[in-house]
C-alpha cells in the first residue's frame, strides 16, 4: 500500500501491486523456479557408480599386459579385460534400491502418505522439520490473521481501518457464505474486527 489521501473525510488505499507482483508472489515465484535436486540417496548412488566405474577400468586396464604376460594375445587379453569390467558392474544395485524404497512407500501408504517419486521417500525419511504454509492439506481450511505489522516492522495493536478496507475491497471471497480463498476470508475476518 502506497500513502492515503483523504478528501472529504473519505479514506483511499492506494494497491499498488496484486498477485505475482507482491511481495508473497515474488517469494512463490522464487520458489516455484527452484531445479529439482538430487535425493541424498541418488547423490551416494552416483557416488558408489563412479567408484565402481573407475574400479572396473582400472582392473581391466592392469589386466591387458597381465593377459599378454600370461601368454594370451593382445586381442585375447582385451576381450578378458572386457570381461573383467562388465563383471565388476553390480547388476542387482538397481533392482534392490528399487525395492527397498518400494517397501517405504508402502509403509508410508498405510499411514496415508503419497508419494510421486520413489526417491522422495528416502528424502522425506531423512527430513527432520517439514515448515508449509499450504492451508486445507494439512489443516482445517481455515486461516486467521494473527499480528498485523506496520511499515517499520513493529507489530499494530490492530490492523488500520485504511489497511482492512483495501484488504476487503481487494478480496474476491464471501465472508457471509465463508467461499472462497483461505487466506482472503481471513483478511475479511480482520477487516470486520475494525468495524470495515
Amino acid at each position: 500500500f502506497s500513502g492515503t489521501n483523504c478528501v472529504g473525510g473519505a479514506a483511499e488505499a492506494v494497491v499498488f501491486a496484486t498477485g505475482s507482483h507482491t511481495e508473497i508472489g515474488r517469494i512463490a515465484a522464487l520458489a516455484g523456479r527452484r531445479p529439482a535436486s538430487d535425493s541424498p540417496l541418488e547423490r551416494q548412488v552416483r557416488r558408489v557408480a563412479y567408484l565402481i566405474a573407475v574400479i572396473a577400468v582400472a582392473i581391466g586396464a592392469a589386466f591387458l599386459p597381465l593377459g599378454v604376460a600370461a601368454g594370451l594375445s593382445w586381442a585375447e587379453a582385451a576381450v578378458f579385460a572386457v570381461g573383467l569390467i562388465v563383471a565388476n558392474v553390480p547388476e542387482g544395485l538397481l533392482p534392490t534400491i528399487t525395492l527397498a524404497l518400494a517397501v517405504g512407500v508402502r509403509a508410508m501408504a498405510r499411514r496415508g502418505a503419497l508419494v510421486k517419486r520413489l526417491s522422495a521417500v528416502e528424502t522425506l525419511g531423512s527430513t527432520t522439520i517439514i515448515c508449509t504454509d499450504k492451508t486445507g492439506t494439512l489443516t482445517r481450511g481455515v486461516m486467521h490473521v494473527q499480528e498485523v505489522r506496520g511499515p517499520d516492522g513493529a507489530p499494530l495493536a490492530r490492523a488500520g481501518h485504511e489497511l482492512a478496507e483495501a484488504a476487503a475491497r481487494c478480496s474476491t471471497a464471501d465472508v457471509t457464505a465463508r467461499t472462497g480463498d483461505p487466506t482472503e476470508l481471513a483478511l475479511l475476518d480482520m477487516a470486520a474486527d475494525v468495524g470495515v
